[in-house]
């Protein structure tokens, strides 16, 4: 049987070779806060680079998309899924960020206030072939290349949506859960960038098992727990420590406000063709906005863990956790 690797590549063939795909190698995973940028002036990273001068680099945003699809593809072997499901899970990692400016989420709190729009939205119109977005984005010729409908991939999407094809429902479960594939790989691709131990993700996977392929069946067992209370934990640690501190918000603000200055005019293709050499090299010729208030794509939503659920049922009990938003708490 073919590796994982190799397994993504024969399914998502026609989408990695496209355009709109090919244009993500150019986008950097943790946009200006990554470690690629830390010889910028203020540059929340630089003491620690400093002292840790083999930190790793966090790659792009079409090398997350790629982990991000093995994985998915690893849960759909791990219990024996559908060929559709399989195909559908690939399409749905490969396009998952297919609408990610330049800098990632540092650009898009800075293009999608330019253009008064979302990047789902885009990605929306982009998956489907929608006339609002420049037909070279386009991908759902690709999507049928691949035996899929891009109507149907762009339901994975939507939280108050269900798929009507139930070979469908365990894939769309995993996405809307706690423990998507996107976000097992951006923070484990984040803990090796920044130096903090995070969890394999395969480790999370096996620590699921599903029931009867229903949409609220998705069980972990108290005895393969572990990974994932470790997991939270250094996602805390990556988050209070380096993603949300004082000087990170105030450094990636006032870079996505100086391109928003900086790049008001642009149309929608024109944001999606420019290079990060190019916005830095803008940007570094004149002068940082002066701070004036947060200015990010979203302030990020996590899971803290529940401890009263955790001291009584997790490590004090046999029976599985039926429900994962039970163990983990928004905040």
């Amino acid at each position: 049987m073919l590796n994982l690797d190799d397994q993504v590549s024969e399914i998502g063939a026609p989408i990695l070779g496209s355009k709109p795909f090919g244009r993500l190698y150019d986008v950097t995973f943790l946009g200006i806060l990554s470690p690629t940028y830390s010889h910028l002036p203020g540059h929340p990273l630089l003491a620690k680079i400093r002292k840790q001068p083999d930190i790793g680099n966090d790659g792009s945003r079409a090398d997350h998309s790629i982990s991000v699809a093995e994985l998915a593809l690893n849960f759909c072997n791990l219990f024996s899924m559908p060929d559709l499901t399989r195909k559908y899970a690939v399409a749905w990692a490969l396009t998952h960020d297919i609408a990610t400016w330049a800098l990632s989420h540092t650009g898009e709190a800075a293009f999608a206030s330019i253009l008064n729009t979302t990047h789902k939205v885009i990605r929306h119109k982009i998956v489907v072939g929608d006339s609002g977005v420049p037909k070279e984005l386009h991908l759902h010729k690709h999507i049928r290349q691949m035996g899929l409908d891009p109507s149907t991939l762009a339901l994975l999407f939507s939280k108050d949506k269900v798929p009507f094809d139930p070979q469908l429902i365990p894939l769309r479960n995993l996405i809307h859960s706690a423990i998507t594939p996107d976000t097992l790989e951006g923070i484990h691709r984040s803990g090796k960038s920044l130096g903090v131990s995070v969890p394999e993700p395969e480790e999370i996977l096996k620590s699921i098992e599903i029931g009867n392929l229903d949409l609220f069946d998705t069980m972990v067992r108290q005895n393969q727990s572990k990974p994932i209370l470790r997991f939270w934990r250094r996602k805390m640690e990556i988050y209070d420590k380096y993603i949300n501190t004082r000087r990170a918000i105030l450094f990636e603000s006032r870079w996505s406000d100086t391109i928003r200055a900086m790049f008001g005019a642009v149309s929608l293709g024109e944001s999606f063709a420019l290079k990060e050499k190019e916005i830095i090299e803008v940007v570094s010729e004149g002068v940082l906005l002066p701070f004036s208030s947060v200015n990010r794509y979203k302030f990020p939503q996590g899971y803290r863990l529940n401890e009263k659920l955790k001291k009584r049922r997790m490590l004090s009990s046999d029976h599985p956790i039926k429900d994962l938003e039970n163990l983990l708490v928004r905040h």
